[in-house]
């Protein structure tokens, strides 16, 4: 005897012998039989058993999904949910699995959960998400009127042959034209040396065999790419055998197989058979497969042939009712491979909680983040992986296109699940004078819907030791890029300094930092290595000044000199800063300004920045240039005046 025992999340504890509705994991224990006493050892090993797979359940922090349908993009869906149950931090990711049991299966599972399935007693799988090839149709609409599918990746549909002693290589294609496998799979050419292959593949040596073909058994998204193309490359196939997903052929002698997988294996193992299957498919066993002859062209099945086709008819996707269906097959270029077709998501928008048992806000959030990830790309994983398992990824304007209507579309009871993606934060330091400007840029930039990080700005006192800092925290900063000021942390440094300076403790590194600093332009676009120096805005360091002349040493009437502007120079500001002026009553200022005669010999308090700051380094800078300042460095404005 046993009892089953359910850890569901959240501590509950079921011991039915069904599984509850949720997500968890199941353990079998095995009770006493009756009059016999357990032993010790098998207690405490029973004991061992649940603390482990309590300790897995706690573990689990990931949401299981379940995925299913087309065996066309199979292979491909299995390899990237793997990749994607890596995907760093991986409390963001979730566990995918995918079954293969084709497009048919998948549309009638993704429909209503609660429904029986057309060929079985039991109650249809309940999926996040559904995958196939076939369309949905209008009554499928009309039952469910929330269903939607999504491209996601186009891929080719060959002929596989199996032919004794045939060698692949150079000029050793079998060739077909497209009417020719039209007329095949309709059974007006049922011979492997019939004339019409014979006459395109003079150098094989084509046996005087029946050709055995073989077909899929079970509603097929491959079957229908197969078909729409073959219809479309002759009139009698379309009006005998038709461009449907299902299994009617017209034909007597043929063989039927569930799934790609079978149809594959049929043709591996049948010597004169022929079949058609998944281009991945074909290639994971070893398969050869026809090329087609286009006039005189001949073109190989591959994820740039389809590229191709996508380009000539597969970029107009959509039509007023928002189905973001297209047909792909047929297409005349003559690198373009003519039997292909989008494989596409399919979901409903918004079901009815009892419609999707086990479904959640969370699944249905999860399955969201998933699929933003698989359109975004963000570290190229998708594109690698299709190109591995045959596939091309959508055109940009076509994933563009669908990935917003895909966000906007997703809802749990009415409401959207798609939360806003979040944004690296952009940490830029700088003096005080640049705080508002740059806050002021930030909200702006922040309301861009193109923009990609969140701002922020901090004041910083010394820009050269916040420069350092940043620099001692590169490796987990990301790319700084500094604005009027160098950033010295491009070079391989191998002096281990043991000074203060080196030992300061780092800020918090920033995703980004940008480090603004009020250096010349001219003093630091020297372009070291590794070191991005751009120049941002053209800065004016103004002079304030309060002087009210009717307060000094003379009575004047209302309002007189209160608005009077302070003129000055070059020559003037160095000769402040140096500390050769200093009272308002100085003959070069009197100069300059005639309405301070009369003020008397009242001191000007000048109040600046350190010597050392990024506002008065650059000042300092553009007086010398000027030739208005010949004093050292220490006597640059100093304290006592």
């Amino acid at each position: 005897q046993s009892s089953r025992v359910w850890l569901v999340s959240g501590g509950q504890w079921r011991s039915e012998g069904r599984r509850p509705e949720g997500r968890g994991r199941s353990v079998a224990v095995r009770s006493r039989p009756p009059g016999r006493v357990a032993s010790r050892s098998r207690a405490l090993e029973a004991m061992h058993l649940l603390c482990h797979a309590l300790l897995a359940a706690g573990a689990a922090a990931k949401l299981n999904l379940r995925a299913g349908g087309a065996s066309f993009p199979a292979a491909m869906y299995q390899d990237v949910t793997f990749a994607y149950s890596f995907r760093k931090p991986a409390s963001a990711s979730a566990d995918i699995s995918y079954h293969s049991v084709g497009s048919s299966a998948g549309k009638r599972w993704i429909k209503d959960g609660t429904q029986r399935c057309e060929d079985d007693v039991r109650p249809c799988v309940t999926l996040d998400w559904a995958a196939s090839d076939s369309l949905l149709t209008e009554s499928d609409y009309a039952a469910q009127p929330d269903l939607q599918m999504f491209p996601t990746l186009a891929g080719a549909v060959v002929p596989i042959f199996n032919l004794p002693n045939h060698t692949e290589g150079e000029g050793q294609d079998l060739l077909l034209t497209p009417t020719l496998v039209s007329k095949i799979f309709r059974g007006a050419v049922t011979r492997w040396d019939h004339p019409e292959i014979v006459s395109i593949n003079p150098l094989l040596a084509l046996p005087a065999e029946r050709i055995l073909l073989c077909v899929r058994a079970d509603g097929s998204g491959t079957t229908e790419i197969f078909k729409k193309a073959l219809s479309a490359f002759e009139q009698e196939f379309k009006e005998q055998v038709g461009a449907d997903s299902g299994t009617r052929w017209g034909l007597a002698n043929v063989t039927r197989r569930r799934l790609n997988s079978g149809v594959a294996t049929y043709v591996a193992h049948t010597p004169y058979s022929l079949g058609y299957s998944v281009l991945a498919e074909a290639e994971s066993a070893g398969l050869p497969f026809a090329a087609l002859l286009k006039g005189d062209h001949r073109v190989r099945a591959s994820p740039t042939s389809v590229a191709y086709a996508l380009a000539e008819l597969g970029l107009e996707i959509g039509n007023e009712r928002e189905v973001l269906t297209a047909d792909v097959h047929n297409a005349l270029g003559l690198m373009a491979w003519p039997i292909c077709g989008y494989t596409y998501l399919v979901m409903r928008t918004d079901p009815l909680p009892a419609e999707v048992p086990g479904s959640s806000l969370e699944t249905r959030r999860a399955v969201v983040d998933f699929w933003r990830w698989f359109y975004t790309d963000p570290q190229g994983v998708v594109a690698r992986l299709a190109a591995k398992n045959g596939f091309a990824p959508l055109p940009p304007i076509v994933s563009e296109k669908v990935l917003p209507f895909l966000l906007k579309s997703i809802r749990w009871q009415g409401v959207p699940v798609a939360l806003p993606e979040p944004k690296p934060s952009l940490t830029v330091v700088g003096p005080v004078w640049l705080s508002s400007a740059f806050e002021q840029l930030g909200i702006i930039y922040e309301q861009d819907p193109h923009s990609n990080a969140e701002t922020s700005y901090a004041v910083v006192k010394d820009g050269k030791q916040e420069l350092f800092w940043r620099c001692s925290a590169r490796a987990a900063s990301g790319t700084a890029l500094t604005v009027w000021g160098e950033l010295d942390c491009g070079g391989d440094d191998d002096d281990d300094d043991d000074d203060d300076e080196a030992a300061a403790p780092s800020p918090p590194p920033a995703i980004g930092s940008v480090v603004v600093t009020a250096e010349a332009w001219e003093a630091v676009a020297s372009g070291d290595e590794g070191v991005a120096t751009l120049p941002l805005a053209a800065v004016a360091i103004g002079v304030a000044y309060t002087l009210v002349p009717c307060r000094a040493n003379r009575t004047c009437a209302d309002g007189e000199g209160a608005s009077e502007p302070l003129v000055l120079d070059a020559f003037a500001i160095g000769r402040l800063c140096s500390g050769e002026i200093r009272t308002w009553d100085d003959d070069y200022l009197v100069s300059l300004n005639p309405w301070l005669v009369g003020v008397g010999t009242v001191p000007i308090v000048l109040q600046v920045e350190p010597s050392t700051s990024d506002t008065m380094a650059a000042l300092r800078d553009k007086l010398q240039a000027l030739g208005q300042l010949t004093e050292p460095d220490g006597a640059f404005c100093p304290a006592a005046h």
